[in-house]
């Protein structure tokens, strides 16, 4: 903190010895970043809390305008909670400065949540269509508050990074700009030369360090992707220093490196890098997600995957390719064999269930019935029709609880959970389980009269319910934010392992002794849902995932 302090007031310092003196002469109340900024924090129902540029890179700055209401009045609005919305910043004509959200947080100004997780919002006393309402006082404490920022955040000072609002594209409708209000500020009076201008002159006397966000890791067979994006304000960055573990990696690059592919690691071990780069004015360190490199299945794949356990060492995944044909793969311990082609015509996600010489895959077929097929050991069967009607696109989930039983979970076309299963005999009917589901449904059993099924709510949390044998239990609220549909795996009787991918990344929440364990995160680069199965009389827990390359990746955990 002592450290922010220093460089807030050697950049007031600055600015003085520039020769703004209206700057200078506004009430210097130290502000979180900005030191010239007086601090008056807007509601905090107003803004996202944020841990920028640890989440979120910061690479643009937003010019906005007031309009009607003036600098007081534009402040007591952002102090408002019912306003939904703020600006890190607000200019007034006379060249005072308020600081309003931290810029670690991330303002709502842009009417785009992408440039607003980006950017740093400032506000402008003066109106878009009236000619003179900006003065030369305001441009410089702006141009003075941007050279700041470029100094501290690396932000480039040209038009393609200090942009106005109407140069925000409109979220829902590509073409249109300004947002989604369809806003035209600071508009045509706004004399972007002399501001830029400006901006760059101040920022010619101020400190130009590099700046890093956090590196991505991407996980491959063998190998990690490593990717930065290092910046600084007008000093180019001269080298990048990364090293890793385990295994003592240490390797240097140019500074007009921005990534670079590790080879030669074990799968299944996690690994962490860091990355440093290095100009003249010192050094910023950054540190990547840690990742597992995990074996490459391959294919080309349009949705997620699915995976039976029928022993100790066989798996068996299935996939929808792109030529909406069911694709099959299995490992027998040792090796995985060729793909093959299971045909039918799928238009969701498929699923598999292993029980003792059997495997039962399901797809929403193109009428929107859901159809089967089944390998009995020997050979596969044909498809058959097993009838309902599945939401467009959603898939099945299925589980078995022991020889002859086999129970298959669909989202019907009301949203909520319909259930079928084969008692060794026959499909009974279909039953109606209710709730409102939002994605795929998951199921898993834990042993002979146990059932767990598992879906995404409308309220995007995750909800549970389960048959003992006799009946049906009530719908429970297990939480989260999920987004995707869930999938889960059983290693024991009572051990319940629950597999979901939040905005942030895959997460893991297990069952054990009666209660749920709180959410653990799974390292990975996870873009789509997973499929997980526990392997019996182990306790591997392998997940199958599809890649950002659309093929399939695969990861073996502990129980």
């Amino acid at each position: 903190m002592l450290g922010r302090l220093c460089t807030a007031v050697a950049l007031a310092l600055a600015a003085v010895a520039l020769g703004t003196t209206s700057v200078a002469a506004a009430p210097i109340v130290l502000s979180l970043d900005y030191s010239p900024a007086q601090w008056i924090p807007a509601s905090v129902a107003n803004y996202t809390t944020g841990n920028r540029p640890h989440v979120y890179p910061v690479d643009m700055i937003v010019i906005h305008d007031t309009e009607s209401l003036n600098y007081a009045g534009t402040i007591q609005m952002f102090q408002n909670p019912d306003r939904q919305g703020s600006a890190h910043y607000v200019i007034s004509r006379s060249g005072l400065v308020t600081q309003m959200v931290a810029e670690h947080d991330v303002a709502w100004h842009a009417g785009n949540w992408d440039y607003n997780t980006r950017s740093i919002g400032i506000e402008h006393e003066g109106y878009a269509d009236i000619a003179g309402t900006y003065t030369t006082t305001e441009y410089q404490a702006s141009a003075q508050l941007a050279a700041s920022i470029c100094s501290r955040w690396g932000v480039p000072l040209d038009r393609s990074h200090v942009i106005g609002h109407s140069e925000v594209p409109d979220p829902n409708h590509p073409g249109l700009y300004g947002g989604d209000s369809h806003h035209h500020d600071p508009g045509i009076y706004w004399n972007w030369t002399y501001y830029m201008s400006l901006a760059r002159t101040y920022a010619s006397s101020l400190p130009s360090p590099p700046h890093l966000p956090d590196p991505i890791a991407a996980t491959g067979e063998g190998s990690v992707t490593l990717s930065w994006s290092g910046r600084s304000c007008r000093t180019p960055i001269d080298s990048y220093h990364v090293t890793g573990q385990p295994g003592n990696i240490d390797l240097t690059f140019p500074g007009t490196t921005s990534s670079t592919t590790i080879t030669g690691l074990q799968n299944w071990t996690r690994y962490q890098f860091t990355v440093t780069a290095t100009n003249t004015y010192g050094q910023d360190t950054a540190t990547s997600n840690t990742v597992y490199p995990s074996p490459r299945l391959g294919g080309a794949n349009i949705s997620d995957p699915d995976v039976a356990a029928m022993s100790g060492n066989r798996l068996d995944v299935v996939v929808t390719g792109s030529d909406s044909a069911l694709w099959h793969r299995s490992w027998n311990g040792t090796q995985w064999a060729a793909w093959e082609s299971l045909g039918g015509v799928l238009t969701s996600s498929p699923t598999i269930t292993a029980s003792p010489g059997r495997l039962d895959v399901f797809g929403r077929g193109g009428d929107g019935a859901l159809w089967h097929r089944r390998w009995d050991g020997t050979a596969w069967h044909p498809w058959e029709s097993l009838g309902g009607q599945l939401m467009r696109t959603s898939g099945p989930d299925a589980t078995s609880s022991g020889a002859g039983r086999t129970d298959v979970f669909v989202r019907g076309t009301d949203n909520s959970l319909w259930h079928r299963w084969w008692d060794g005999t026959s499909w009974q009917p279909w039953e109606g389980l209710g709730g409102l589901l939002s994605a795929d449904p998951g199921s898993v059993s834990w042993g002979s009269g146990r059932v767990d099924a598992f879906v995404r709510g409308v309220d995007f949390s995750l909800w549970h319910r389960s048959w003992n044998g006799a009946a049906w239990q009530a719908w429970e609220r297990v939480g989260g934010y999920l987004a995707s549909a869930p999938d889960a795996s059983s290693c024991a009787s009572g051990s319940l392992d629950v597999f979901v991918r939040m905005p942030d990344g895959l997460w893991r929440r297990s069952f054990t002794g009666g209660a749920w364990g709180t959410y653990q995160q799974v390292e990975g680069d996870w873009s789509n849902g997973p499929g997980a199965a526990c392997r019996p009389s182990t306790t591997s827990i392998d997940v199958i995932q599809r890649g950002r390359d659309n093929a399939l990746w695969w990861l073996e955990l502990p129980n």
